[in-house]
């Protein structure tokens, strides 16, 4: 990430009364309490990997304890991804030595779920929305929920009712429901979470490598957003398949999508723990594409729902229907279910699409926010 970028990345939020977010105070000391909270929660479920959970937050403490005094969590997170997505280009033959490096990543601090990228005159900034990192957190506690605790598909649509209800009735999913649990739980959360936030990034990242804004002046669409009408780089549905593909073989770390290691989960399932966290990584990163648009499908049934209702509602840019972009990535539909299995977690979310809307519906109409008929 070229880090030159910063300034006009804060100059850009400027336009808009925003600027990056300031670290909170008690940083240290509310990370560490809302860990222990994870920790003796998890235990007192008797979950096996509470310890294993306290590991991995301790090595996360220690590798980031420096950053974490310079940057916003949401910042950290989002420089975590990128950094990654990068790495993943740099073992890509076809585009290590081509990639410009010309690209800052960086939160849009606003409740939207979308993720846009802006062209300035040093390059390329891609602008990650908070309301997308939250929902994605709150809906992988549900998921990881569903998988290891065989948590009801009625349980899983009421709270993700809830999620949307907080997002269209006050503009940001962070008032919805915040699950928090530490051990195994946590763990696959947080991997289901990375996973599709790593996917989202190398989406944009896959744009820039294909080409898709090299015109001098590339076209442009206007947004709406919580800060008012904004300019972003507007791309043709045919782009778009082409960056779902190439930005899913990025999070994966793949130039092809044969050369995927399925032997980790071999050995896991051998029982090899070592290897456990390694495979539920790879199978979230499987199931990455699927859990994202899964929910965007959602999103779309629901925004539908509430302009036939006669709510207002923003515009969100020019994207193609999710379900026709999940057609598209078809690659490992067809893999025994040791190892695409969390491809299903989106089930009940795509299943119950309209009993989802009803509720939100319902909910809205009772908080006054949508007119009542």
């Amino acid at each position: 990430m070229n880090e030159g970028l910063q300034e006009e990345y804060i100059a850009y939020l400027a336009r808009y009364g925003l600027k990056p977010r300031a670290i909170p105070d008690s940083t240290d000391e509310i990370r560490r309490a809302v860990s222990a909270d994870m920790f003796a929660e998890a235990k007192a479920r008797g979950d096996a990997g509470a310890e294993v959970f306290r590991e991995v937050e301790a090595l996360n403490e220690s590798e980031n304890a420096i950053l974490q005094k310079t940057r916003h969590p949401a910042q950290l997170q989002i420089e975590r991804y990128a950094a990654q997505v990068e790495k993943n280009i740099a073992k890509h033959s076809a585009y290590s030595t081509t990639f410009a490096q010309n690209v800052y990543v960086g939160e849009f601090p606003t409740g939207s779920i979308n993720c846009q990228i802006v062209k300035v005159s040093g390059g390329f900034i891609v602008l990650v929305n908070s309301g997308m990192m939250v929902l994605f957190h709150q809906l992988s506690y549900l998921l990881a929920g569903k998988q290891l605790d065989d948590d009801r598909d009625e349980d899983i649509v009421d709270a993700v009712a809830q999620v949307l209800a907080a997002y269209f009735g006050f503009g940001d999913p962070f008032y919805g429901p915040a699950p928090v649990s530490g051990g195994f739980k946590s763990l696959l959360a947080m991997q289901l979470s990375d996973a599709v936030m790593q996917f989202i990034i190398g989406h944009e990242y896959a744009h820039m490598l294909l080409g898709h804004f090299d015109d001098p002046r590339p076209a442009q669409e206007t947004i709406q957003t919580e800060v008012g009408t904004i300019e972003v780089l507007k791309r043709s549905w045919v782009q778009e398949f082409e960056a779902d593909d190439l930005g899913h073989r990025l999070a994966l770390g793949l130039e092809r999508y044969d050369q995927i290691d399925l032997a980790v989960i071999n050995r896991a399932i051998a029982g090899n723990d070592n290897e456990a966290l390694n495979a539920s990584r790879i199978k979230s990163e499987i199931a990455a594409p699927w859990l994202f648009f899964g929910m965007v499908a959602l999103i779309e049934s629901l925004r539908d729902a509430l302009a036939a209702a006669g709510a207002a509602i923003p515009s969100e840019g020019t994207h193609p229907p999710a379900r026709a972009r999940l057609g598209k990535l078809l690659h490992y539909v067809n893999l025994d279910g040791r190892y695409n299995s969390f491809m299903a977690l989106c089930e009940p979310i795509l299943l119950n699409q309209q009993e989802i809307c009803v509720k939100v519906l319902i909910e809205l109409k009772a908080q006054g926010r949508i007119p009542v008929r």
